[in-house]
């Protein structure tokens, strides 16, 4: 189980038990991973017994007060028309999916790629970075960002 510390509307911190979210994005990855690309030779088996390219898979996540839902949702659904063109540009990137669950209050980026080269060009990718300072600037509290190399995936 994974405790995620989250301040609450009335600056008391308090301790909330967040596995259910891990668990939905590890089961949108194992859906989702995708076949056929390379990461520096690296494979894994497929459930099927079949050997496949390893990928690396990018989670960020950010938390926010679920009262702001509405606000975030249409700030996630605007900043598709600067991040959308610039993500197709990037070398390597197999999936992208944005998500938001309303009553937590969490929203999350989710996405593939086939080396963890390639992942990290999200670091500095500037329409990316300027979408952080705006959810920054709504309150929005980001967890470190995490590249994940897959062990193995459903077919």
């Amino acid at each position: 189980m994974i405790k995620i510390l989250l301040q609450t509307t009335k600056g008391e911190r308090e301790m909330q038990t967040k596995s259910k979210i891990i668990g939905i994005v590890l089961l949108l990855v194992s859906l989702f991973a995708g076949a056929g690309a390379t990461r520096q030779g690296k494979t894994h088996t497929t459930l099927k017994g079949k050997k496949m390219n390893a990928k690396i898979v990018r989670i960020s996540r950010g938390w926010f007060d679920p009262k702001m839902s509405a606000e975030v949702a249409k700030q996630l659904d605007d900043s598709a028309a600067s991040l959308v063109p610039a993500i197709k540009e990037l070398k390597g990137n197999l999936r992208y999916y944005v998500g938001i669950d309303r009553a937590a209050g969490t929203m999350t980026n989710v996405s593939i790629w086939d080396s963890l080269e390639h992942a990290k060009q999200m670091d500095t990718l500037a329409p990316m970075l300027a979408q952080r300072k705006a959810f920054e600037a709504l309150g929005i509290r980001f967890d470190p960002i995490i590249n994940y190399e897959t062990l193995w995936e459903i077919e």
